[in-house]
């Protein structure tokens, strides 16, 4: 386990698997939604998704240990980000959304914090106008 911290913003179709992903890596990964209960269910389906990799070869059993260890949740974006490393980005393609966003993140991270985007097709100048 590294002394990273790492945030993944957003419980949807990505963002537990990115928080699963950085885990295995041995990253403490905080995955972060509005709400305590999709935080939870996030999660729960990135713990999920780690036991499935493992299944299928594609983890071993010490890099899943590694992941449930890494891994948390919470509802505060402003606790975590003011803590964090990396921050990912995995909330709906929408670039004014994206855009506050990014505004918000620029001005609770550290200097030394990577805010990166999941975007898959927005493109990442347009996200980071305004910051």
């Amino acid at each position: 386990m590294t002394d990273l911290r790492a945030v993944v913003v957003g419980t949807g179709m990505m963002g537990p698997g990115i928080a699963a992903t950085l885990a295995a890596g041995g990253i403490g990964t905080c995955l972060v939604s509005r709400k305590v209960e999709s935080a939870n269910e996030g999660l729960r389906q990135a713990k999920f998704l780690s036991s499935t990799l493992e299944k299928q070869g594609l983890l071993s059993s010490v890099q899943v240990a590694t992941a449930l260890k890494c891994l948390s949740c919470s509802s505060d974006l402003d606790a975590q980000v003011a803590n964090s490393d990396l921050v990912v980005e995995s909330i709906p393609e929408d670039l004014a959304l994206k855009q506050r966003f990014f505004q918000r993140l620029a001005s609770i991270a550290p200097p030394r914090a990577i805010l990166a985007s999941n975007t898959s097709g927005i493109s990442i100048s347009a996200i980071a106008e305004g910051c």
